[in-house]
């Protein structure tokens, strides 16, 4: 037997026997133990049960603090995804009248429900783009050929 085992079995054997110990003392030896030694053990409860209370907050949290993150991700991506759309307002809202008209006879219907797409503001057009881009339906959009 190497000297190593032989160690981790002293080892081993020493804590079992003071495992032992403390479990067959009595509650008066324990804390007449602790009393001597200037543990104080009213504290050493409350460390132990705020230990466990933080524990169990991050343990139920953890699907939460999970979602945040992804979120911040996401959030992170899409501001940093650059959309190439068209310099003037007359050819972005061109873009989103081609996006409309290629959608409208397609299996996914594009709707701007209750909106006449002339009567919305240039701002209106660039946000509907650029929610029409993070969802891929300008990746695939062909341009009229004059």
């Amino acid at each position: 037997m190497s000297s190593k085992n032989r160690h981790d079995l002293h080892l081993q054997a020493l804590v079992d026997a003071m495992a032992r110990s403390v479990a067959e003392a009595s509650d008066a030896e324990i804390l007449e133990d602790a009393h001597a030694a200037g543990v104080d053990l009213d504290a050493n409860a409350a460390h132990l049960k705020q230990m466990l209370t933080e524990t169990a907050k991050r343990f139920q949290k953890r699907k939460f603090v999970a979602a945040q993150q992804q979120y911040k991700t996401e959030v992170e991506r899409i501001q940093r995804k650059s959309v190439h759309l068209p310099d003037s307002a007359a050819e972005r809202r061109a873009l989103l009248q081609l996006v409309a008209a290629q959608h409208a006879q397609g299996a996914m219907a594009l709707t701007a429900h209750g909106r006449d797409l002339e009567g919305i503001s240039d701002s209106d057009v660039m946000t509907l783009l650029e929610e029409l881009d993070e969802l891929g339906l300008l990746a695939n959009i062909t341009p009229k050929k004059d």
